[in-house]
């Protein structure tokens, strides 16, 4: 496997990973900041993988634009903004 196939499967990874995090919490009803800690982390990852598959000059699939939509606007409103590139916000 080229190495650049695995970049993308360990990025692909963690966004299913912060998929099945951010869902459990949804599914626990947990307080609202481990909610919004949970998404902010799916939507880096997210982001991080769209990316790479930019990057690499491959299609991105619709689920995932419209995931992207979908997390931005409710970190934005949830904080007033998130921080891209990096962990979840404070």
């Amino acid at each position: 496997m080229r190495s650049e196939t695995k970049g993308l499967r360990a990025l692909f990874d963690r966004v299913a990973e912060a998929k099945a995090v951010h869902r459990r919490q949804l599914g626990r009803r947990m307080e609202p900041a481990l909610v919004d800690s949970t998404r902010a982390e799916f939507l880096v990852a997210l982001e991080e993988y769209v990316a790479a598959l930019t990057r690499s000059g491959l299609p991105i699939p619709p689920s995932m634009h419209r995931d992207l939509t979908l997390l931005r606007g409710l970190c934005d409103r949830a904080r007033g903004g998130y921080r891209r590139g990096g962990s979840a916000m404070p």
